[in-house]
């Protein structure tokens, strides 16, 4: 099972002068740190944030998985000005011998207009790599490309709507006897919040990726937040399956530490495309 896995991820590279499209891993827990999807939006953070998350397939695909980690501090003002400096590093493993491991800094600038109503703007930069370090010399190889996006998103009130160009650099690469392309693509996302009591409120998303051959790209999120310490819930991917959400929070006198677990299930036809997938989620904010 392993071999075969391995021969049909090498497929493209073995062809000389197939184009590969790649795109970025989409995390299961995308309202968690939504800067994936858009460089310009801000946490509910007065200094700093740091996210670390592991995605893994469940058996037979285990050996395929995704870590991420973002670590951000912010600069707030006393004229309406908020800023945040953020550093990413994603790195996605299939298999014993490859990995596309991406590193990007990310500058948003945040000025807010009224009490309710505030706008910021984003840019990430950085590299992408991809490694190939099979036991064969003729399938060894390692590529980098530069990787960047840039976005904007409105605030107002509990209300946020982000749209971003990812990978604009539509850079190129030959790891190996093929050519990887990282092709340029459209995010977009809208979340909000519905309080119900002054304990427990609705919390929302709808985000979309343009880019092709990810199988999932509508994600309609929404949990059920008590007291903002446990929060349940259910994101539903249209074509593919749908991933259920615990996540408990512990609240100190200045730092507020999240703790998120979810587990998603491939349905119907897709059950032969998509493995079943654990995805677990550490964040501080203050």
């Amino acid at each position: 099972m392993y071999i075969y896995s391995f021969l049909l991820l090498l497929t493209p590279f073995f062809l000389f002068g197939q184009t590969t499209d790649l795109y970025p891993d989409a995390l299961v827990y995308t309202y968690l740190n939504n800067s994936h999807l858009n460089p310009s939006y801000f946490q509910e953070a007065e200094k700093y944030e740091i996210t670390a998350q592991y995605k893994s397939r469940l058996a037979p695909l285990n050996t395929i998985s995704t870590v991420s980690l973002t670590a951000g501090k912010y600069f707030k003002t006393q004229n309406h000005v908020a800023q945040v400096l953020r550093l990413q590093v994603l790195n996605e493993r299939e298999g014993s011998y490859i990995q596309r491991p991406r590193v990007a800094a990310e500058y948003a600038y945040r000025l807010r207009f009224n009490e309710n109503w505030s706008v910021a703007l984003g840019l990430r930069l950085g590299f992408v790599q991809f490694n190939v370090s099979a036991p064969s010399a003729t399938t060894t190889g390692s590529a980098t490309a530069p990787d960047g996006a840039i976005g904007g998103t409105t605030y107002f009130k509990q209300h946020r709507l982000g749209i971003a160009i990812q990978q604009f650099f539509n850079a190129s690469t030959q790891p190996v006897n093929g050519i990887v392309q990282y092709p340029p693509f459209c995010t977009v996302f809208y979340s909000g919040t519905w309080s119900i009591r002054s304990t427990q409120s609705l919390k929302y998303q709808l985000s979309y990726r343009s880019s092709s051959g990810l199988g999932y790209n509508w994600l309609i999120h929404s949990r059920y937040s008590f007291s903002e310490k446990i929060d349940i819930g259910t994101t539903l991917y249209p074509s593919s399956g749908i991933a259920f959400h615990f996540q408990f929070s512990i609240p100190t006198t200045s730092v507020q530490i999240r703790f998120a677990l979810s587990y998603f299930s491939p349905l119907g036809k897709n059950t032969t495309s998509f493995a079943p997938i654990m995805e677990t989620a550490v964040q501080l904010v203050e």
